[in-house]
C-alpha cells in the first residue's frame, strides 16, 4: 500500500505522484498485471484516466485498499465497474 505505512530509507521508491503513474502506466500498457494499492484519491484518478486511455483487460489490475481506509473511494471504483479488493491486515 503505498505511503500507508513508513519504510526505512531505500527499501521502497520515493513517494511522488509522477513516478508512481509513471510506473501504472508502463504496467498497464504492456498488459502486465497492475495492483493500484493506493488510498490517494488523486491518483486513483489519475489511474482511471490511464485505464480508459489504455483500455487493458480487467483481469490485468486491480484497485486495492485497507480495511477501513477511504471506503467511500473503493466503493465508488466498485460502482464504476473497475476491479477492486478490501486487503485486512492482521498481525
Amino acid at each position: 500500500m503505498k505511503w500507508t505505512f513508513e519504510t526505512a530509507k531505500g527499501l521502497s521508491l520515493p513517494r511522488g505522484q509522477e513516478r508512481y503513474l509513471y510506473y501504472v502506466e508502463q504496467l498497464l500498457s504492456k498488459g502486465h498485471l497492475c495492483y493500484i494499492a493506493t488510498h490517494d484519491n488523486e491518483i486513483q484518478q489519475e489511474v482511471r484516466k490511464l485505464i480508459n486511455r489504455l483500455q487493458p483487460k480487467k483481469d490485468s489490475y486491480e484497485f486495492e485498499s485497507l480495511y477501513g481506509i477511504q471506503t467511500e473511494q473503493l466503493a465508488q471504483l466498485r460502482d464504476d465497474g473497475y476491479p477492486h479488493k478490501t486487503v485486512f491486515r492482521i498481525r
